[in-house]
């Protein structure tokens, strides 16, 4: 992701980098994971999203110093990038099975942090001369190693490995 994240208005540089995303099941960023641009042994922070005053294309600006901890109830979810579930990288099908290709990135919702659509590679040859085309995620759910398509013409995800669709 590569997002500067700062603990003032850019007087001090930046202290950390965002790395990856956490989304909750509903689509939303639950939290930001971080990694310092200083000290010895780096660890990634996973931060709540509430963490920060202000996430912009420009920086990340959080409420106070940058603490290292690990991850709290409340930025539980499923990594963007990263780790063994990770969603991007996941096989993307549709409601009767039809295999559409594998998740290559996300788009969110414009001013929004809030999952709306995925990028679909179809194959490096293909994603470099055709392009990704975007799909709506609405309804989408986890099943697996896959990801299952607007199901049920849902407008809710529920983006939880294993998860099944919302009602």
């Amino acid at each position: 992701m590569g997002l500067a994240v700062y603990t003032d208005e850019r007087r001090a540089g930046p202290v950390g980098e965002v790395r990856d995303a956490l989304l909750a099941p509903d689509g939303s960023v639950a939290a930001l994971v971080v990694l310092p641009t200083r000290g010895f042994l780096r660890k990634e922070a996973i931060l709540p999203v509430s963490s920060f005053r202000r996430i912009s294309p420009e920086g990340a600006l959080l409420n106070g110093p940058l603490v290292q901890r690990g991850a709290e109830p409340e930025a539980q979810g499923i990594r963007l990038y990263g780790g063994d579930d990770a969603l991007c990288g996941k096989l993307l099908v549709s409601e009767d099975g039809e295999t559409i290709g594998t998740i290559g990135d996300v788009v969110f919702e414009q001013g929004a942090l809030r999952l709306w659509g995925f990028e679909v590679s179809d194959g490096i040859l293909r994603d470099i001369f055709a392009g990704r085309p975007v799909v709506e995620a609405a309804g989408s759910f986890v099943d697996g190693e896959r990801v299952i398509l607007g199901a049920r013409g849902g407008r809710h995800m529920n983006l939880t490995p294993g998860g099944h669709p919302s009602p």
